[in-house]
């Protein structure tokens, strides 16, 4: 990255993603000095140098300013505590970055000719970095929000079931093709869309619904959550045990149960969500024949996948299962 050194001069403390933006940000009018990160294993990022040592750190900040570029909350704490003992001044992330954008309207009013189109500073909105990232987002939900909604196209059921799925994305992609769904989840959802009746609840047992009576039915990365508070339903270590029981007891014969859970090392991330083991869903579903195991990277679908590749990676993916009732 060619840094343009007759501007402002920074040390980004961190070395994540939104890091990696706010040195492209930046980095467009102004120097970027180097990451600061204790704890990355590598030398640098973007062709800029990762320092590890707070020494140095506090050294250079007499004539760079340091921005806390971190986005997690560990990390933010940790990062404050060791600039405070370290007497270093720092600004945000977006304070920087406003710094930048407020120059950039008065370039834009000094060429602007149309009075009805000034800038009005009691009119902003400042994106900080819009100008850097990807033209969409194109990660695991995206595909196995796909995978489904093609699933439920071909089979084009009266109704469609879904527990706790993304409405901005599987449900919205259900209802481009005319598709009624019937969806329930432990949130309320203020909004009235048609095509689709909601219902809130807590959906560990699907206690409203007749046994053997839905002919098609989802729940894409929900099911992982049960159990854990994470969404203000009780605590309860069984609780996605008993939906998987209560899917089956509720989905008719020759029915369809479309299933994304992480997967990969077995156990529990408290209190985000569990990762499965893909033959830990296979045991639990044996009332079901399966039709289809895939795996979700996040950039591609692996159809037909091995059960078995991820069982010792920490990374976990997600795991796509379509089975269908015996």
């Amino acid at each position: 990255m060619d840094n343009n050194s007759t501007g402002k001069k920074y040390i980004l403390y961190g070395t994540d993603e939104m890091s990696c933006n706010a040195a492209k940000f930046l980095g467009d009018r102004h120097e970027i000095k180097f990451f600061f990160d204790p704890s990355y294993s590598g030398n640098e990022i973007l062709s800029i140098p990762v320092v590890k040592d707070e020494e140095k750190l506090k050294n250079c900040a007499e004539k760079y300013t340091v921005v806390l570029t971190w986005r997690g909350v560990r990390q933010i704490t940790k990062a404050v505590e060791v600039l405070c003992r370290l007497n270093i001044p720092y600004l945000l992330f977006y304070e920087a970055a406003a710094e930048m954008i407020e120059q950039e309207a008065k370039e834009y009013n000094s060429q602007n000719k149309r009075k009805s189109f000034a800038y009005n500073p009691d009119r902003k909105q400042f994106f900080a970095i819009d100008r850097v990232s990807q033209a969409g987002s194109v990660n695991h939900y995206f595909w196995q929000d796909l995978w489904c909604a093609r699933h439920v196209f071909e089979e084009r059921p009266d109704i469609h079931y879904d527990i706790g799925s993304r409405v901005d994305g599987f449900i919205s992609n259900l209802l481009t093709f005319g598709q009624k769904v019937s969806l329930i989840d432990v949130r309320p959802l203020d909004a009235i869309i048609p095509g689709v009746s909601f219902t809130q609840s807590d959906a560990t047992m699907l206690e409203t619904i007749e046994n053997d009576s839905i002919h098609s039915l989802s729940a894409l990365c929900s099911l992982e959550h049960f159990g854990l508070g994470r969404y203000g339903d009780p605590i309860d270590p069984e609780a996605c045990f008993k939906c998987f029981d209560s899917i089956q007891k509720k989905v008719a014969e020759g029915g369809s149960i479309y299933i994304a859970v992480p997967v990969g090392m077995e156990g529990v991330e408290f209190n985000a969500h569990r990762v499965f083991s893909p033959r830990t869903i296979f045991k639990e579903f044996d009332r079901c024949d399966l039709k289809e195991y895939s795996i979700d990277y996040g950039t591609h679908i692996e159809y037909d996948a091995d059960p078995d590749v991820l069982n010792d990676s920490v990374k976990y993916e997600f795991g796509l299962f379509w089975f269908v009732k015996k």
